[in-house]
């Protein structure tokens, strides 16, 4: 039976001030329809701690009780934007996230962390050659596939709507203009490019795309292709533009393999031509790194060989090239790896069917030069645990780890992966799926050819708030770039290596205080925006902050940084300084990155209550 459970949040700002909270009814919690995904029997509350996009003294511990239902106010600080929960019932834990809370009706999904939950919808799967995009929202768009119709495949209009929080499907009124099997989608906030594909397994790809947009739950523009494709890689790039690159010209014949791309505004409906490839490629893997680098990888040719290439992409110029390796080889892959998958901290990770058991991880390194891109590839030889699994999907977790699935013989297994520390841990699987798909409220939805499953583990989201200090000693929460990267000499970290990096994953931030301590050496703060390049403050001995915005370091002193839109407030034991960085995103996640030897004490982070 499905639990509505409702939540009042009565929260206070700083010592019980005047009440300015931002009220709103039906903030609903569900639980899973699976009956292994609920409450035992002998559970009769789950008590929850609700955390927000305000600061932690905000948070408040409330119950949620079997076979109730509070239709009471929920009050928010304001300006609240997202919420997350987490709680324990029995010995189980269980959480929660939710994507802008406050517009229109929020469902919040409650799964026990750990777990995977089937779905019992038939229609959420992902058959042979469907798409799928993520919408800003939170919401997901399942677009086509294929079809068998007298033992033939033939596309289909299928163009379906998970709300975020839902468990069922929505069947958007205006199907596809074509039926497309071997098209992508791809999401630019509240809208997704459907582009190319075909209607049969052989003939003629289209050469359309079609515009969806979320708001009115509708089609709402078509376009031309360039060139007629499908199978190709597709990607949206940081200006919300949609990448397209390589595929074929005709359905199941490599000999049309493309190398050209093409990038589509799905605001105006408009497709111009970018730069060709090095080489036609037929299904790339295409991967933005949270630093902004585009890398194309695996694939095959127009022999139907597999291609190790690895090519990068850069945006402003609209040209691929070839991606190297520090010491200037160029960047090759093993023919086994048909995946990469982007992981926090300008990483990705490399592997397919028969090179599961020895992972890739890839990192890029300085300098960061127009049309050129240095990529460290490191076969994690020493990581132990993971067995060559079958058809394996991956995807990453908000707190750094990778999410790794796929076949064993008969049996559907799934692990969560550390790298940087080589820690792996077989979690509960329920299938073996097709895709997996992380969702904004830090789910993962296990996607398979016919039915599916929703996952949460133990992951920081952007909900949530930071512990007082997350440095000193402690490594706990932490992502680092790779192992050996720092090592703790008791209340410090120390860097082993130059270019040492160390992420707060799955945290970002609009408003925040931050404060560094950096005994000895030269550090380099970054304010991370998701798919752009960061904005570095450097920590050097007698100065602190962006280029040409540094004020006066005094004797070691920490620095501290409060950042308010586009103004950040600068101080280091002396004169305190405004600076203004112009376009800086809306949300910002932090890294610390340091040179060989230097030592970096606490690290406090601080949420703040945003202006009015």
């Amino acid at each position: 039976m499905r639990l509505s459970l409702a939540l009042t949040l009565l929260l206070c700002l700083g010592a019980c001030s005047p009440r300015e909270d931002v009220t709103r009814e039906g903030l609903v919690f569900r639980l899973s329809d699976a009956s292994d995904c609920q409450p035992g029997a002998d559970v009769d509350r789950i008590r929850l701690t609700a955390l927000g996009d305000f600061p932690a003294r905000d948070s408040l511990v409330v119950d949620l009780r079997r076979d109730e239902l509070w239709n009471a106010i929920d009050a928010f600080p304001p300006q609240t934007r997202l919420l997350t929960a987490h709680g324990l019932g029995g010995a189980e834990a269980w959480g929660a996230g939710s994507v802008r809370v406050f517009e229109g009706d929020a469902e919040l999904l409650l799964l026990p962390f750990g777990r995977s939950c089937p779905v019992a919808d038939p229609f959420l799967a992902m058959p042979e050659a469907s798409a799928f995009a993520t919408l800003a929202d939170g919401s997901v768009l399942l677009v086509g596939g294929r079809a068998l119709e007298a033992g033939a495949g033939v596309g289909m209009r299928r163009l379906l709507r998970l709300a975020p929080g839902a468990q069922l499907v929505e069947h958007v009124d205006e199907s596809m203009t074509e039926p497309r099997q071997g098209a992508s989608a791809n999401a630019a906030g509240s809208l997704a490019v459907i582009a190319g594909g075909s209607l049969g397994d052989s003939g003629p790809a289209y050469d359309t795309f079609e515009v969806y947009d979320d708001a009115l739950q509708a089609l709402v523009r078509r376009g031309a292709l360039i060139q007629r494709r499908r199978d190709q890689g597709a990607l949206t790039l940081s200006d919300g533009s949609v990448l397209l690159l390589g595929g074929v010209g005709v359905a199941d014949a490599d000999a049309s393999a493309l190398g050209t791309a093409e990038r589509i505004d799905p605001v105006t409906a408009e497709s111009h031509a970018v730069g060709d490839l090095p080489a036609p490629r037929v299904a790339p893997q295409v991967a933005l790194l949270d630093d902004g680098t585009v890398l194309i990888a695996a694939g095959h040719d127009a022999s139907s060989l597999s291609t190790t290439e690895v090519w990068a992409f850069d945006s402003d110029t609209e040209t691929f090239f070839a991606a190297s390796t520090p010491s200037g080889d160029a960047l090759e892959l093993a023919p086994c790896v048909n995946r990469i998958v982007p992981l926090v901290g300008g990483r990705a990770v490399a592997f397919g069917e028969g090179c599961t058991s020895t992972l890739t991880l890839l990192r890029r390194v300085p300098p960061y030069l127009p049309e050129t891109v240095l990529v460290e590839a490191e076969p994690l030889t020493t990581l132990t645990g993971v067995p060559e699994l079958e058809a394996p999907v991956g995807t990453a977790l908000p707190d750094g780890r990778l999410l790794l699935e796929g076949r064993d013989g008969d049996v559907p297994r799934a692990f969560t992966i550390d790298l940087a520390r080589a820690q792996v841990r077989e979690v509960e699987a329920s299938r073996v799926p097709e895709a997996l798909l992380p969702l904004p409220d830090g789910a993962v939805l296990e996607l398979g050819a016919t039915t599916s499953s929703l996952r949460r583990d133990l992951l920081a989201t952007p909900y949530d708030n930071p512990p007082a200090t997350l440095l000193g000693g402690l490594m706990e929460g932490l992502a680092f770039d790779r192992a050996g990267s720092f090592h703790a000499e008791g209340a410090r970290f120390v860097a082993e290596r130059d270019d040492a990096r160390v992420d707060l994953p799955g945290l970002s931030f609009a408003d925040v205080s931050v404060r560094l301590e950096v005994p000895s050496g030269s550090v380099d703060l970054l304010l991370l925006q998701d798919g752009r390049a960061p904005r570095l403050l450097r920590v050097l001995e007698h100065s602190f902050g962006p280029a040409l915005c540094e004020v006066e370091r005094v004797d070691a002193a920490p620095v501290e940084l409060v950042r308010r839109g586009d103004t950040l407030e600068l101080s280091a034991g002396g004169v305190s300084k405004t600076c203004v960085l112009p376009g800086l995103a809306e949300r910002v996640g932090l890294a610390i990155v340091a040179t060989r030897g230097a030592s970096l004490g606490g690290l406090e982070v601080t949420r703040l209550v945003p202006h009015p």
